[in-house]
Order: structure tokens, then C-alpha cells, then sequence
């Protein structure tokens, strides 16, 4: 299982590089695919309804574009 988290940290990473480097683009639509479904599950799970799960997951890309370039990955954080 460590191999596999090894592996996806890494994506996030190579990822994230990805974005701060495009303002629009096929890396931004890969953050969309691969985490809006995850922000709006974890809205949901945390018992908002599905029209604020949609405004926390929409709020959140936002930040996200934001913010990215803020990202420090020794910190982990933004």
C-alpha cells in the first residue's frame, strides 16, 4: 500500500508543478476530473447537502486556482 501512496504523491506533485506553470489548460482539467469528485464526496459525507456540496466543491477549485502557486511541497500546504 506505501508503494502505491508513494506513487500518488508523487502525481500530486507532478501535478501541481503542472499547474503553476498554466493558468488554463489539459492540467486543469485534470485537477477538475480527478478532484471535484473527491471535494464534493467529502462535502456530502460531512452532511451538507448536494447544493452546498456543490458551492464548497466550486469554492474550493477556486482557492485552489488561486492559490496554487503558493504551494510549497516540503510543507505540504499552500
Amino acid at each position: 500500500m506505501s508503494t502505491t501512496r508513494s506513487a500518488y504523491q508523487k502525481t500530486q506533485t507532478s501535478l501541481i508543478k503542472r499547474l503553476q506553470e498554466t493558468v488554463v489548460g489539459v492540467s486543469w482539467s485534470e485537477f477538475m476530473v480527478v478532484y471535484t469528485k473527491l471535494i464534493f464526496s467529502i462535502a456530502r459525507k460531512s452532511g451538507l447537502s448536494h447544493e452546498d456540496s456543490d458551492d464548497v466543491t466550486q469554492e474550493t477549485i477556486i482557492k485552489s486556482h488561486k492559490y496554487i502557486n503558493r504551494y510549497n511541497p516540503q510543507r505540504g500546504t499552500f
